[in-house]
């Protein structure tokens, strides 16, 4: 696959993994408010582009 439709297969991947990540951690926290959550090696491979935050996800 080259780089340019690696780039657009993750970009259009995105809404679909921050999604169901607040309401994978959504869950977790309502099962156990007090849980410690860890996300390992959650990072953009392609790096930053202009413009663009540098998180994939943020939960505050």
């Amino acid at each position: 696959m080259a780089i340019a439709a690696a780039k657009d297969a993750v970009g259009k991947a995105i809404p679909t993994l921050t999604g169901n990540l607040g309401k994978i951690l959504g869950s977790i926290k309502q099962l156990n408010s007090d849980a410690t959550i860890i996300l390992y090696n959650l990072y953009n491979p392609f790096g930053v582009e202009k413009g663009q935050p540098p998180l994939l996800f943020k939960r505050t």
